[in-house]
């Protein structure tokens, strides 16, 4: 196992230049949730851990922060318009850049979490428009619309939900419709490398990763029914698998980012005949299902051979990943219905959608709740946006909310 999450780690980092212990992407420098850092505080305070500064000015979204090179980045709407902002490391605002307008409908706001990338930031509004700005200066280089450019298909309810990938010199992302499932573009100048074939369904609001398997480098994200592995060199399809939701929820998102490691790929959703599942890469086969563990936008971590994260009428879950088996259960860990969740240092960060974030102590059999403060900002509402560790700094979004809390003893 230390070896395939070697490889994948490997393969991830070497597109993204980072400063150690950066998060410079959707779940941290190799899209898994997991941080590298240590020396991390075991338990909180009474209030939690020691606030270093809040800002209220980002704007409503329910992306997350990245964090790169001494600037942190994040999306939100202004009066309908997305604005992506840059901040020094104090809270301070360095730049803005309004990119467009932003999603209106369900749950208005921006959605997705900036991509740092060699000087370069790359966000991807609702209504489905991929920008890319200077770092340092928040100047535009270029944009395209995945929907007039690529005949898009957003999310029925939600819009896009994407944060991009850095392939080299390419950026992948998911306009999903008819005839396109993925694009491929130029990372410098916007321009289409690659266009991977429809499978004429939705964007499912999930962002893709990248996997090397073999002699293969394969992109593996989701539309609206299917897991699917594409070519990171052509786009070409490899395989597809079905997924498809119960009949009252056929057309739902399907947000999970996929967990790869040791030759399989492992993908949940709620209200699924499978559950979760984790598919051999090499023949597109299921080595296991639970049904128990169905999650979605939450997510989920792979951490030391275990699969967490909120598993629904579970609660918070711990699964085998070798086995499939439910190894323990708990509901007293947040509360609510659902929850996100990322891990650094042996504990989890694990994040209510009713507000409470509890730091939680990895055990053998069982979790240990070993800290917990309640996230300020509008209540009995959906806490959607997942924490960011950095450099020794928990970042904590909620809509126009942004919290630094410092994670040092």
């Amino acid at each position: 196992m230390k070896r395939a999450f070697l490889t994948l780690s490997v393969l991830l980092s070497a597109s993204i230049r980072v400063f150690p212990h950066d998060w410079p992407q959707w779940h941290g420098p190799n899209r898994d949730g997991v941080s590298a850092e240590t020396g991390l505080l075991k338990t909180w305070p009474t209030n939690g851990p020691a606030l270093l500064w809040k800002n209220t000015e980002v704007g409503n979204g329910y992306g997350s922060v990245a964090v790169a090179d001494g600037s942190v980045y994040i999306t939100g709407a202004i009066e309908g318009k997305g604005v992506l902002t840059a901040l020094a490391t104090d809270g301070k605002k360095r730049w803005a850049h309004a990119y467009g307008p932003e999603h209106t409908g369900v749950y208005p706001g921006a959605r997705c979490t900036p991509t740092i990338h060699d000087g370069l930031v790359y966000v991807v509004s609702g209504p489905g428009v991929v920008s890319c700005v200077k770092v340092d200066s928040g100047d535009q280089v270029w944009k395209r619309d995945m929907v007039a450019d690529f005949g898009g298909r957003p999310s029925i309810k939600w819009g896009f939900g994407e944060s991009v990938l850095i392939d080299g010199n390419n950026v992948i992302c998911t306009p999903a419709g008819s005839n396109v499932t993925c694009v491929a573009l130029n990372r410098k100048t916007g321009e289409t490398v690659w266009q991977s074939p429809g499978l004429d369904q939705r964007h499912a609001m999930c962002s893709p990763v990248l996997v090397e398997h073999g002699k293969r480098r394969i992109i593996v994200t989701q539309v609206v029914r299917h897991i699917v592995g594409l070519s990171a060199n052509n786009g070409e399809i490899l395989w597809k698998f079905e997924m498809l939701q119960d009949r009252h929820h056929h057309d739902a998102v399907k947000t999970f980012t996929p967990i790869c490691a040791d030759g399989h790929v492992f993908i949940s959703c709620g209200r699924t005949k499978l559950g979760s599942v984790k598919l051999r890469l090499s023949n597109n086969t299921p080595a296991w299902s639970q049904l128990r563990f169905q999650t979605g936008i939450g997510g989920a971590v792979l951490y030391n051979d275990r699969v967490y994260g909120h598993a629904g009428r579970a609660g918070w879950a711990c699964v085998d990943w070798k086995t499939g088996k439910m190894l323990h259960e708990s509901k007293e860990i947040c509360g609510g219905s659902n929850g996100t969740c990322i891990a650094a240092d042996g504990m989890l960060y694990c994040r209510g959608l009713n507000g409470r974030l509890d730091l939680v102590r990895i055990l053998p059999n069982s979790f240990e709740v070993t800290g917990s403060f309640a996230v300020p900002g509008p209540a009995n509402d959906k806490q959607w946006a997942h924490p960011t560790i950095a450099n020794g700094v928990l970042y904590v979004r909620h809509r126009e909310f942004l919290l630094a809390l410092s994670l040092r003893p």
